[in-house]
């Protein structure tokens, strides 16, 4: 399984952590700011959510079956999805 896994796992837990929070957030600001765009965001951060919750299932079976090939290449790709994430938790706790 080797760390390349493990990391590309632990992203995307990470991931739908900040997803949660962000749901979490909107959910919560629905009613006050009475916009579409919270609620696009809204819709989005559980989708959000729910693809990082299928990613973690796909890693943990793949990290059995496939070698660090396939897990190298994961990480870039989760960790701008972590950029994005934290960028878009700034925006809406500011």
């Amino acid at each position: 399984m080797m760390v390349f896994w493990p990391t590309v796992i632990g992203l995307a837990v990470i991931n739908a952590i900040l997803s949660i929070w962000i749901a979490y957030i909107l959910f919560k600001n629905r009613k006050i700011i009475k916009s579409r765009l919270t609620s696009y965001l809204l819709i989005f951060s559980i989708l959000f959510l729910f693809s990082n919750i299928i990613s973690v299932f796909v890693y943990t079976i793949f990290s059995f079956q496939y070698g660090p090939d396939i897990a190298i290449p994961l990480i870039p790709i989760n960790l701008m999805q972590l950029i994005a994430i934290i960028f878009l938790f700034k925006v809406i706790n500011h």
